[in-house]
């Protein structure tokens, strides 16, 4: 899961994100599903999904135009090196996503 929060951490603004739709009472997120024992999501696939949320949330929230300043990826289930391991390549494919979203 993948979320913005703002520098106040007003918890009731964590929908910023994943919450793309028109109306701010809805919720869309995506999941990844994927065989067992993986441990984690490949990064191209991590990145192209979120260059898709970003591209919804601009079109559907006129005042959100850059990538969010906070992302969270919540990892479950993985010892401390897989956790690692696992962000270190999560996070770069989202890094990654918001390059080609920046730059058009």
């Amino acid at each position: 899961m993948v979320s913005w929060l703002p520098k106040s951490w007003n918890f009731q603004s964590v929908d910023d994100l994943w919450q793309f739709c028109p109306n701010r009472q809805n919720f869309v997120g995506d999941f990844f599903f994927q065989s067992g024992r993986k441990l984690q999501i490949a990064p191209q696939t991590l990145g192209n999904v979120f260059v898709e949320v970003l591209e919804k949330r601009v079109t559907n929230r006129k005042d959100c135009n850059e990538p969010p300043k906070r992302i969270i990826v919540l990892l479950d289930g993985l010892t401390d090196a897989q956790f690692r391991d696992a962000i270190h390549g999560e996070i770069g494919g989202l890094r990654a996503a918001c390059e080609r979203f920046q730059s058009g």
